[in-house]
């Protein structure tokens, strides 16, 4: 009997490929408003600890201005706070115009499917979640130390308030 932890890669790798492939228009405009709206490359890698600690990069459609490491600098002591205890700021100046557009769709999460490709992540389901419910989940998720299990990426989608999006560990 074939295992299903053998088994499951391939199956993702298969998924994410006929998804590249059917969203290929979309990327092709994304990668337009992105270069029409600021300077910069279209896609964006993030360090992320992956399976058993394992740093992984986890490519994404840019959402910020080029510079946004610099302009980090420039934030007040509210600002700070909010960064240091949220991981980001409701209304983020760092933010490009097409990119808070992205960031509320979640079409700046669809170059995940390259990490699936390569075997950093894996499709895990599909489930709608409260923004609430997902700051709650993710809050607890930082507090853990352990690292054992494989990173996952839940494909994402908006459907009015409730936002699919995935959690990195």
């Amino acid at each position: 009997m074939i295992k299903y932890a053998k088994i499951k890669p391939i199956i993702d790798k298969i998924i994410a490929i006929i998804l590249i492939i059917i969203s290929i228009p979309i990327w092709i405009i994304i990668g337009i408003l992105i270069k029409l709206d600021s300077k910069g490359k279209v896609l964006f890698k993030h360090k992320r600890l992956g399976k058993k600690g394992k740093v992984i990069y986890v490519y994404k459609f840019r959402t910020m201005k080029n510079n946004a490491e610099q302009l980090k600098q420039e934030f007040n002591d509210k600002q700070l706070k909010e960064f240091e205890e949220n991981f980001k700021l409701k209304n983020d100046p760092r933010i490009t115009k097409i990119g808070r557009k992205l960031r509320v769709l979640s079409l700046d999460e669809i170059p995940q499917l390259i990490n699936v490709i390569k075997g950093d992540l894996w499709i895990r389901r599909i489930s709608i979640i409260s923004k609430l419910s997902f700051l709650n989940i993710t809050r607890k998720i930082k507090n853990l130390k352990c690292f054992s299990i494989q990173s996952s990426v839940i494909i994402s989608i908006t459907i009015k308030s409730y936002r699919m999006n995935y959690i990195q560990i």
